[in-house]
């Protein structure tokens, strides 16, 4: 509208409804592989990996802006690691089964630009029996061995020195469950 005292022109409202203007191209694989070994005189053994492997991922917060690449970088919804897996080997043997997995993730760069948060793994492990029809009892660990994770100097969280996207804080939990079908 025009200002009587200066003949101006006065802006006194704008809108401006929403766009997606941001772009992100991701590439990279997945992988789940599973090898069952021969039956044995103590049960049956069963060996897995299940992996991700991030090779690129580009992106664009911005209509005509710079395009970023953020494999390995904390980045605007947290930490893009290049691969992360999970390895594990189970047991079976009647009614009782074992489970032992190692979890991994690689190293990426900070928030800040500057400083490198290290790898983090854990330990999981779980036994389950199965002796009475219809009912499970199962009892596990996660994070076996108690590790802490790694620090970081992400501020996106209320939480201070890690990032709740990359890892699980709370350290070594123990989980148990019964389990019954009705049929």
């Amino acid at each position: 509208k025009i200002d009587p005292a200066t003949g101006r022109t006065v802006i006194s409202f704008i809108k401006a409804g929403y766009a997606n203007v941001s772009t992100q191209k991701t590439s990279g694989f997945d992988a789940s592989m599973k090898l069952r070994v021969p039956k044995t005189a103590v049960g049956d053994f069963t060996f897995g990996m299940e992996g991700t492997y991030l090779g690129s991922q580009k992106q664009r917060t911005t209509a005509g802006g710079p395009e970023s690449q953020n494999v390995g970088q904390f980045a605007i919804f947290g930490p893009v690691v290049r691969f992360k897996h999970t390895t594990s080997i189970t047991w079976d043997s009647g009614p009782w089964n074992a489970y032992l997995g190692y979890n991994w993730q690689s190293a990426y760069l900070d928030q800040d630009g500057i400083r490198e948060v290290a790898p983090y793994e854990t330990w999981d492990t779980a036994l389950t029996w199965s002796g009475i029809k219809n009912l499970k009892v199962k009892l596990g660990i996660r994070n076996l061995t108690d590790r802490n994770p790694p620090f970081t100097v992400q501020n996106q969280y209320f939480q201070v020195g890690f990032d709740p996207t990359y890892v699980d804080p709370r350290g070594r939990t123990y989980r148990a469950a019964l389990e019954y079908k009705f049929k």
